[in-house]
């Protein structure tokens, strides 16, 4: 290992190349020979022999009380052990560095949050799904898991597709349901939710109990859930049906103008307004309202 440890060395003196022979007589093996000027050459030698060159001749470097036509002085490392020394001088910036980036590396894996993606009504399954299978917050993501929490999702009603990876430092969570409803059909009656006159009836199944144009009064049976046969059988079915109820609403509503109180009724209603009037009071304005109201059942 030795051999590859090598230093420059810059001798000066007239014809600086007669110095050379010395050095090899000495059993001292010279590399990359280069004159840089007409006093001075430049050359590599082991690093075992440098002290040698210097026993010989003087190094400039130093106030060495005797003559010779010839002084020497060290111009750096070379090769390998130019490397080396670069490392052992630095060895405390090295470590440094590769601690930050154990560091770094270690950070990647850390698991910071969890983002949903789909929906999103199951955060709290997703994050007790994760727990369940060692993925916490603030902890160590270890790959491998995924299979497992996918399984357990997919357990959970309704949901179709789920996907897990890790992205930055948070998990990502991907749920998918079924855009098919899975809600048990409502029996009996369907029943009116509000006064009105029905406008409209759809029955698809069930037995309608009333007409269009009839005054309807909340609570009260719009559709029969049975049907009747020929005979006069009844037999018991959950009703399919929507219903359509021209509704009034009418409250005293504080408003500046008559405009800002008609324009403010869908904060009150919930249907389609088709007529509408108000009439200014002390406090603001009393305001009457017909409106389109729609409800079904298993429709």
């Amino acid at each position: 290992m030795e051999n590859v440890f090598k230093e420059k060395i810059v001798i000066e003196g007239v014809t600086p190349e007669r110095a050379l022979s010395r050095l090899v007589k000495a059993g001292i093996c010279v590399f990359q020979v280069k004159k840089s000027k007409k006093n001075r050459i430049l050359l590599t030698v082991r690093k075992k022999d440098s002290e040698k060159v210097f026993a010989i001749y003087p190094n400039m470097c130093y106030n060495i009380s005797r003559s010779s036509v010839y002084s020497t002085r060290k111009a750096g490392k070379t090769g390998v052990y130019k490397l080396v020394s670069f490392f052992v001088k630095r060895v405390g910036l090295v470590l440094g560095v590769a601690v930050y980036f154990t560091a770094v590396a270690l950070s990647q894996n850390l698991v910071l949050g969890v983002k949903v993606v789909g929906d999103k009504s199951y955060r709290s399954e997703v994050v007790e799904t994760l727990r369940k299978n060692g993925v916490n917050y603030y902890g160590v993501y270890k790959s491998g898991k995924e299979n497992s929490v996918c399984a357990d999702l997919m357990q959970l009603k309704e949901v179709t597709f789920v996907s897990v990876k890790k992205s930055g430092y948070r998990v990502r969570v991907e749920v998918r349901t079924s855009s098919l409803s899975t809600e048990l059909p409502k029996p009996g009656d369907m029943r009116s939710d509000r006064d009105g006159s029905l406008i409209e009836l759809t029955v698809l199944k069930g037995t309608p109990l009333k007409k269009v144009g009839d005054r309807i009064r909340a609570g009260e049976s719009l559709v029969g859930g049975y049907t009747l046969s020929a005979s006069g059988e009844k037999r018991e079915v959950y009703p399919v049906a929507k219903a359509v109820l021209l509704c009034v609403f009418q409250a005293e509503i504080v408003a500046e103008s008559k405009e800002q109180a008609l324009s403010s009724l869908p904060l009150f209603v919930d249907g389609k307004v088709v007529k509408a009037e108000a009439e200014e009071t002390e406090n603001g304005f009393w305001v009457r309202a017909e409106y389109e109201y729609t409800q079904s059942v298993n429709f």
